[in-house]
């Protein structure tokens, strides 16, 4: 039944690809394996009915407004899946950064696994780390401290 429905949709997906670049009527009736009827049709039933049974008759007022109004439907139809499309794909682009920030996060995890050689190791990363970061602090307190005692360059 599953081989059924993605044919059936993909064959509904085509026909609207038809209808989009060539602008045709277009009418499917297909029977489900368990004898279900499905139809498809555009811009409606009554309007491809009578173009079949008669292809050279010109549509009545009626059936070209509804023709109209079911095209506009499904335009804006269309625009809205675009949309919904693009919000996915944002949504899925969020997802996968948030679970790069969430492996970052729990990355300390993993230091409970650590052997005494693994630990030794980064416990001398922190210490350079610590050490770096504590020359960088005394560099920008000497900065600070010697920029407010001398004058600007132009203040004599």
């Amino acid at each position: 039944m599953d081989d059924f429905l993605k044919r059936r949709a993909s064959l509904y997906k085509h026909a609207s690809e038809l209808i989009g670049d060539f602008d045709v009527d277009m009418g499917i009736i297909i029977f489900s394996p368990a004898g279900k009827p499905y139809a498809f049709f555009h811009p409606t039933d009554d309007v491809v009915v009578n173009r079949f049974l008669n292809p050279d008759m010109k549509l009545s007022e009626n059936s070209t407004l509804v023709a109209e109004k079911t095209q506009k439907t499904v335009n804006y139809l269309e625009f809205r899946l675009h949309e919904y499309d693009m919000i996915e794909a944002a949504a899925r682009d969020r997802k996968l950064a948030l679970d790069k920030i969430s492996v970052k996060k729990n990355w300390f995890d993993s230091i409970e696994s650590f052997d005494a050689e693994k630990m030794a190791k980064f416990d001398v990363i922190l210490e350079t780390i610590i050490f770096n970061l504590e020359i960088r602090l005394e560099q920008l307190e000497k900065g600070a401290s010697s920029s407010a005692r001398d004058p600007p360059g132009d203040a004599n």
